[in-house]
């Protein structure tokens, strides 16, 4: 028999900078999502290099262009609200220097390097108030 297998995920391959409660939380939302479809974290904890996070591997944003290439990343999703402006800003010219859109998170809205965004109406709904109530039920 010979069976042939075709998947037709047409989701946007995204990488998650930062593999702490926000970025997990955010997989978590896009796991579910039909939009995107996570491939890997990107985080600066030498810790969690080559580990696993939720299923998800991490690596350091120097192995992030190999991945990013690997996997056709379109996006990155910066789930770090504490990293400062100045990192904020590195962080997206690297990689739209790449042609990868970014989009950050902080306080409670979402960002991306031109102009305030909605990745999607619902991922604006989890992000705002809906984001408390998620935490305040784990």
């Amino acid at each position: 028999n010979i069976y042939i297998m075709y998947t037709f995920d047409k989701r946007i391959p995204v990488a998650i900078y930062g593999a702490g409660n926000t970025g997990r939380q955010i997989l978590d939302y896009l796991n579910e999502s039909l939009e995107y479809k996570p491939y890997f974290f990107i985080d600066d904890n030498k810790k969690l290099y080559k580990t696993k996070v939720n299923e998800l591997y991490v690596f350091n944003l120097k192995d992030s262009t190999r991945y990013t290439e690997k996997y056709g990343i379109k996006t990155v999703i910066i789930a770090n609200p504490k990293l400062s402006l100045n990192l904020k800003k590195s962080l997206i010219k690297k990689f739209e220097k790449n042609n990868i859109d970014v989009k950050t998170i902080s306080s409670n809205n979402v960002f991306n390097s031109k102009e305030i965004i909605s990745l999607t109406k619902e991922f604006i709904l989890f992000l705002g108030f809906h984001f408390n109530i998620l935490l305040a039920f784990e």
